[in-house]
């Protein structure tokens, strides 16, 4: 798993923040979905095979940054999502969103992503939708992704009320659009079933920007009364309008080839019991066989200083590809 630069976190506004959506393991199931260590994610990824989705939203309040807006919106990365799919979230989609969300009086902006020890008058990226989240997961099966984010200082009343509103854009939208929709889906699902190549690594293109109005707080530090310590606040008596740049493509930056298939050894249970539960067709080795296989030896790679959630993520991973015949089980998992 590849993990991004630690920063001050936007949530917590110190680094290493502590979050709360754990479960009885204290996994973070915001952070589970792909990797699907918890019961919970594992009956999520069946849940949504079952349904397959045309849009999936998963709403959120967040902390952190304050600002004006009431409401802001995280769309799966259209670069990522990709091809006609890709190109209709980010032209026609969002601003169609934007537009209705204006209509009923809110000033809708892209999730608020900006590291606090930069200004904001520099933007921010869009927000890296890794599979690890609900958005990320679900575009990887060709569905339209949002993780509305509503603001925890922010009084209930306006956080419920611009959650239904934005719902209700939803379902306008997706009501006017049905069949162009569904078109696009099945059409990007036929596509991706004759890719040769696949890109499993992006990075943030900065060259490209738009802009957006960011209606905000002016920030400072001040002791903390329960620490003594210097901590970020922001003051709601000073509101601020600025025009920012808002950096909404990456592009690849590992791009890897489609092999005929891949083998599973029997031992490997924990990556046979996800796949199951994604759908993904297998079919057993009916005897000892031996195969020639392409094998992929980690050569070298950089550790993380510490573990996170019963895994230990590293970085620059260096590959060395050989072919050689090798001895597969009875029973041994293929699947193409």
């Amino acid at each position: 798993m590849l993990q991004p630069k630690q920063r001050l976190s936007r949530r917590s506004k110190r680094p290493g923040g502590f979050r709360v959506q754990g479960n009885a393991q204290n996994l973070d199931l915001n952070r589970d979905f792909i990797k699907s260590d918890s019961k919970e994610a594992l009956s999520f990824a069946q849940i949504f095979h079952v349904t397959d989705p045309d849009i999936l939203i998963d709403n959120h309040v967040s902390n952190g940054a304050d600002y004006q807006h009431v409401m802001t919106l995280l769309t799966s990365q259209h670069n990522k999502l990709g091809g006609a799919m890709g190109q209709y979230l980010n032209e026609t989609m969002e601003p169609a969103l934007y537009r209705l969300m204006k209509n009923k009086g809110y000033d809708l902006v892209p999730y608020v992503n900006f590291d606090h020890r930069e200004k904001v008058e520099k933007g921010w990226e869009a927000f890296w939708d890794a599979p690890r989240y609900s958005s990320g997961y679900a575009a990887l099966w060709n569905t339209f992704a949002f993780m509305p984010e509503t603001h925890m200082l922010k009084p209930y009343y306006q956080r419920v009320q611009s959650t239904y509103e934005l719902m209700s854009s939803f379902i306008e939208f997706a009501s006017a659009e049905r069949q162009k929709i569904l078109e696009l889906r099945a059409l990007a699902k036929e596509e991706v079933s004759r890719r040769e190549t696949f890109t499993v690594c992006w990075q943030p293109d900065h060259t490209q920007s738009t802009t957006i109005t960011f209606k905000g707080y002016e920030s400072g530090y001040k002791p903390s009364e329960v620490s003594g310590l210097l901590r970020l606040y922001y003051d709601p008596t000073k509101p601020y309008t600025l025009q920012v740049p808002f950096y909404n493509n990456y592009k690849p930056a590992a791009v890897v080839s489609k092999p005929k298939a891949y083998i599973i050894p029997q031992g490997w249970w924990k990556v046979i019991e996800r796949l199951k539960a994604n759908n993904i067709a297998m079919q057993p080795v009916k005897s000892d066989t031996v195969i020639n296989v392409d094998v992929y030896t980690i050569e070298n790679y950089k550790a993380a200083p510490r573990p996170y959630e019963g895994h230990h993520p590293n970085s620059e991973v260096k590959l060395r590809v050989t072919s050689r015949p090798i001895q597969f089980r009875k029973e041994t998992g293929i699947f193409p």
